[in-house]
């Protein structure tokens, strides 16, 4: 089967450009339905975290594949992230699970029962995700630079 094979040999560019982009919407189509997906689970049917866990996994799985595979690829665009860039990612990431996780305590009534505890864990779930999520942007930015320099200085002595 050859589906993954590159059959792009003798078309134009305009057409793979296009092609590109349509994957690039429907990247971006799934990753809104696993969202919309993980938020009717939990607010709709009131299901536990382990009915959603497979979204909470798939969301971000998509981008690092993306980062792993571009850097693998050789891709030679620099990535440049400014320094509020380097914060706001990781904040806006970390504020959508937390609240995720705030409705999910509040649903199963445990928010109220013990307010500082649940405090707490939404405090250890927010700091977590934005440490995890800064130190992942912050690598492939370090990565991605460092390659595109190697492979800019590899094409300007070709």
């Amino acid at each position: 089967m050859k589906l993954f094979e590159n059959n792009t040999k003798n078309e134009d560019e305009r057409i793979v450009l296009q092609r590109l982009k349509i994957f690039k919407e429907a990247y971006l189509v799934i990753t809104f339905a696993l969202f919309i997906s993980m938020a009717v689970k939990l607010l709709y049917f009131d299901l536990s975290f382990s009915a959603y866990i497979t979204e909470y996994i798939l969301i971000p799985t998509g981008a690092v594949y993306i980062l792993v595979r571009g850097y693998i690829e050789g891709e030679r665009i620099q990535v440049k992230i400014n320094k509020s860039s380097m914060f706001i990612i990781p904040l806006i990431y970390a504020l959508i699970f937390t609240i995720f996780a705030l409705i999910g305590k509040y649903r199963s009534h445990e928010l109220m029962q013990d307010l500082g505890s649940s405090l707490i864990y939404l405090g250890i779930i927010f700091i977590s995700i934005f440490v995890l999520t800064f130190i992942i942007v912050l690598i492939s930015s370090k990565l991605f630079n460092k390659r595109s320099k190697k492979l800019e200085k590899k094409y300007d002595d070709e």
